[in-house]
């Protein structure tokens, strides 16, 4: 099952990020990014957070909507994305994307994000923004990129 996350940063638009939206069997928003989440024309089936940066009345709307709000403290060690990566593994996720990883005001979240994905190994996890994609390779083994002559490649 593919579960789409989308997190609190802003996501720019892409064939990628349209291709992981169309193929989302699941989508949960971390706080905030429920109100991306309907902009893309998603309505999470769970949103995970403090709710410090989604407001009462898009939250009401959300509910009535169906979905589950999962709230969780303020003071925690982590972060909404992390516990919305961790909902997604618990409802049977076999792969997740990540959509507002990557942009946003908060660099910290931007870094804990990119961190996230060296942090489950149970299933892979890639964030997606407009036409990035990023994934990490563990250990030995083959992977497939696909592209066209002239496309970015970076590998870290």
């Amino acid at each position: 099952m593919h579960a789409v996350i989308f997190a609190g940063g802003a996501v720019q638009p892409g064939e990628a990020v349209a291709a992981a939206i169309a193929s989302a069997d699941l989508v949960i928003a971390a706080d905030s990014g429920a109100a991306t989440a309907l902009h893309y024309g998603c309505t999470p089936a769970i949103i995970v957070g403090d709710f410090d940066s989604l407001d009462a009345p898009r939250l009401q709307e959300l509910k009535t909507r169906g979905s589950r709000i999962v709230q969780v403290a303020v003071e925690k060690n982590e972060t909404d994305t992390e516990l919305a990566v961790q909902a997604a593994i618990e409802e049977g996720a076999s792969a997740i994307t990540l959509l507002g990883g990557l942009g946003g005001e908060r660099f910290d979240h931007t870094m804990a994000n990119i961190l996230l994905l060296a942090g489950f190994e149970v299933v892979p996890l890639r964030i997606v923004d407009g036409p990035a994609i990023c994934w990490l390779l563990r250990g030995q083994g083959q992977a497939a990129i696909n592209g066209q002559a002239g496309d970015l490649l970076s590998l870290l």
